[in-house]
């Protein structure tokens, strides 16, 4: 049994390798190991299992030096080829030249390949900061040919030292030296060069490329990196000079076009991309740039071509088909179009959401209904698309002034997304319909108290201020800075009129009241052409029978409700069309990001977040924190402090400003705030379960907020492109990281927790994290997981 556990522990080490970003800083040594206090062992077999396991003992207390040196035992043991190469790799990451050397040549005597021995001496090198031996080392490498040039590119491209990578780049890949019809290759290393912060070399070699060859990949990347320095024009001659030579070239059309039509040729970009050969990419920028140009017979055009395509592949252009068909005012084309999306595609959510919008649009309100519950239902344990299912449901309810549903739909939308002030807006507008005037004067006021420039928010809060005749100083201060900046809106002028209405000014009223019919007029002419203005139930003047603003009436506030109404229901169909705009936009998100488990310098680099963290138990973080359990929710502010085993945690209710705190000991824990005495039990967790209703891991929690999975039971994590933790799965609950704080101290830190287990949820975003008890320490070099900055 001792070989096949030895060769399982040789398994498991080699996939695992050091992180570089942090070799510089100065560490805490560990403990010494059990195993590095054993004699030494009786046989070779032996030898190799102990070597091996202390190599991973070493990378599990992210002590790489040691790491090393324990391979190299092993390596030394072993006739394995991989471990002699693995501990090659440790030894030049930890610079440790000897030791490399000893890998190095234990490697060649195992049959490691010509190729691989010239990288790595050429790596190594690099890695002690040999200037001469580097640049020898890599002239060597790259007279092998393209294969040389690649695993040169490799190793410059993954060095710590970027000054001297680029350095080396510039003496090894010069015009001269590279091979003249190896056009790609120039391209790779002008980009390596640019990535370097080598910009005037990238430019010049890129330049070089497009005399040498001149392919349409030389002439897009010239012209991209005129554009980043600035230079439009350059950047623009470059794609017409790259056209000329490739006038087929689908990257090269898609990025002209573009620019053509950010700078208003929207004509000329669509008769660039309709010319030559086409993909999805190629159909999708058309109708972009079609659409927002209004251009409705290359949206005609568009259609039917997409329409003719072979069945295979006008499936795959369902989506795309159905938005053409909204544009074009087809509803029920649309509705068969994203019928044909399946579930799983890319845009299979998206789709749906139309189809519901569209079939409330055509009169099939209950289907619409029916399917954006059953969209809110799948989705709960996907954040994002919980949020737009919701959105939609409130749309829906709101359209059919069912606001307390509408309401109820914003809340649950509110809970993944506190912060989100155009929903609170559109809530704000809800309870004002539903007659809920101190629900929407709070949002209101919530929403400008985050927005001081808000004009729709003052707009709104003036006018639910004139309605409910409260506080018409500040109505008339808010309407007056809305009309400031917006004195042609037609929404604006009327809230303006009712407020001199409401402070007795009559004449005024008629004269402000009547502008703003002819404004909304007008707008409506322009955006249907077909709109009669005496269609519209408003107050035209002193003679319209249903309108008493220009006769003192006996009672103001009876007279004046049907003009609240009508107000209000302008306002309602404004706020539905900017909430249908949003989930135009969040269809067009970007799919969820790919999850694959860590590499071996993301495990290390984990547990190196784990030693970290645990020299500091004290810590504290703040922020807002959403909790529901599928029926009910709610939302909030928090301060967390964190003192070994004990913590201390304030929830600050949003609104009302009222806040209970829970702490917690090895004697037991108590709830204050909520009762009029403070309540205690011996659990935190059963007390939130007893108290509020609440099904929280605090223990488990603990660890998830810091980024790590909690100690105890079996757990399986997953990192996303950036090489952060993004997914934890542990005791049936999944957490997701949907960004993370690079500039928090001492590590990248995390800024959006989502922990979610049917039918329960947590959702935390720390604005700031602090460790009062931390030292002056090395870690906090670019955290423990390099330069990421937040995803999502």
């Amino acid at each position: 049994m001792a070989l096949p556990i030895a060769c399982a522990l040789l398994s498991a080490c080699a996939s695992t390798a050091p992180r570089t970003a942090d070799l510089d800083a100065p560490r805490a040594m560990p403990p010494a190991q059990p195993l590095a206090r054993l004699a030494a062992p009786a046989t070779p077999q032996a030898a190799l299992m102990a070597a091996a396991m202390q190599g991973d003992f070493a990378l599990a207390h992210n002590d790489l030096p040691a790491a090393a040196r324990a391979y190299a035992r092993a390596a030394q043991a072993s006739r394995n080829p991989e471990l002699a190469e693995r501990a090659l790799d440790l030894a030049i990451a930890v610079r440790d030249a000897p030791l490399a050397q000893q890998a190095l040549a234990r490697w060649q005597a195992l049959g490691a390949p010509a190729l691989g021995v010239r990288q790595a001496r050429a790596s190594l090198a690099l890695a002690v900061g040999a200037r001469a031996a580097a640049m020898t080392a890599f002239t060597q490498l790259t007279q092998q040919g393209e294969p040389g040039w690649k695993a040169a590119l490799r190793a410059l491209a993954s060095a710590r030292d970027a000054d001297l990578a680029g350095a080396v780049l510039e003496h090894i890949a010069t015009p001269q030296r590279l091979p003249a019809h190896a056009g790609a290759l120039w391209l790779a290393c002008s980009q390596l060069g640019a990535q370097l912060g080598r910009r005037h070399y990238a430019r010049t070699l890129a330049a070089a490329a497009v005399r040498h060859g001149g392919s349409a990949a030389a002439y897009l990347w010239q012209a991209q990196l005129r554009q980043a320095d600035g230079d439009r024009v350059g950047a623009a001659a470059s794609l017409q000079a790259g056209l000329r030579r490739h006038p087929r070239d689908i990257p090269l059309r898609l990025v002209r076009a573009a620019r053509l039509a950010d700078g208003g040729a929207s004509v000329a970009a669509l008769r660039l991309l309709d010319t030559g050969p086409q993909n999805h990419d190629t159909y999708a920028l058309r109708a972009a740039i079609a659409a927002r140009a209004r251009q409705q017979p290359a949206l005609r055009t568009l259609y039917a071509e997409l329409a003719r395509l072979p069945a295979a592949q006008r499936n795959r252009e369902a989506y795309l088909l159905g938005q053409l068909a909204e544009w074009l005012r087809q509803s029920r084309a649309a509705l068969r179009w994203y019928a044909a999306v399946p579930a799983d595609a890319e845009h299979g959510f998206a789709a749906d959401i139309r189809r519901a919008v569209l079939l409330d649009r055509i009169g099939q309100t209950a289907p619409a209904r029916a399917l954006a519950d059953e969209l809110a239902e799948e989705s709960f344990e996907d954040p994002r698309h919980y949020r737009q299912a919701s959105v939609l449901q409130a749309e829906l309810a709101q359209r059919a002034r069912d606001y307390p549903r509408a309401i109820a739909a914003y809340n649950r939308a509110l809970l993944f997304d506190p912060d989100a002030w155009d929903l609170v807006y559109a809530r704000g507008v809800a309870a004002a319909e539903a007659g809920q005037t101190d629900a929407a004067l709070r949002d209101f006021h919530r929403v400008l108290a985050a927005q001081p420039d808000n004009v729709d928010a003052m707009n709104a809060l003036g006018f639910t201020l004139a309605d409910a005749d409260r506080d018409l100083p500040e109505a008339k201060t808010l309407l007056t800075r809305a009309l400031a900046a917006r004195p042609d809106d037609a929404a604006i002028n009327d809230s303006w009129g009712w407020l001199q209405y409401r402070l007795g000014d009559y004449a005024a009223a008629v004269t402000v009241l009547r502008k703003a019919w002819r404004l909304q007029a007008s707008a409506d002419r322009r955006a249907s052409g077909a709109r009669a203005a005496g269609q519209r139930r408003t107050c035209a003047g002193a003679a319209n029978s249903r309108c008493r603003v220009a006769h003192r009436p006996a009672q103001p506030q009876r007279a004046g409700v049907a003009r609240t109404d009508r107000l209000m229901t302008r306002r309602s169909s404004r706020a539905i069309a900017l909430l249908a705009s949003v989930l135009l936009l969040a269809a067009c998100a970007p799919a969820t990001i790919p999850l694959r488990p860590g590499t071996s310098v993301e495990l290390a680099a984990q547990a190196r977040r784990a030693q970290v963290l645990a020299r500091l138990p004290v810590w504290q973080a703040s922020g807002r924190i959403g909790v529901a359990d599928g029926q009910q929710g709610g939302s909030g502010g928090f301060d967390w402090a964190q003192d070994g085993e004990s913590f201390d945690f304030t929830l600050t209710a949003p609104i009302t400003g009222r806040s209970f705190r829970l702490q917690s000991g090895p004697d037991g824990a108590c709830l204050s705030g909520l009762k009029p005495q403070p309540v205690c039990a011996f659990d935190a967790a059963s007390l939130l379960r007893a108290e509020l209703g609440w099904v929280l891991p605090l223990r488990e929690l603990r660890a998830w907020v810091l980024g790590m999975a909690a100690p105890g039971s079996a757990s399986h994590m997953r990192y996303g492109p950036d090489g952060l933790p993004a997914q934890l799965q542990q005791d049936g609950w999944v957490v997701q990281y949907r960004s993370w704080d690079a500039q928090a101290r001492p590590l990248t830190m995390p800024r959006l927790i989502e922990a979610q287990r049917a039918p329960y949820s947590v959702r935390l975003y720390v604005e700031r994290w602090r460790f009062p008890e931390m030292a002056p320490s090395p870690e906090a070099a670019p955290g423990a997981h390099g330069d990421a900055s937040g995803r999502r």
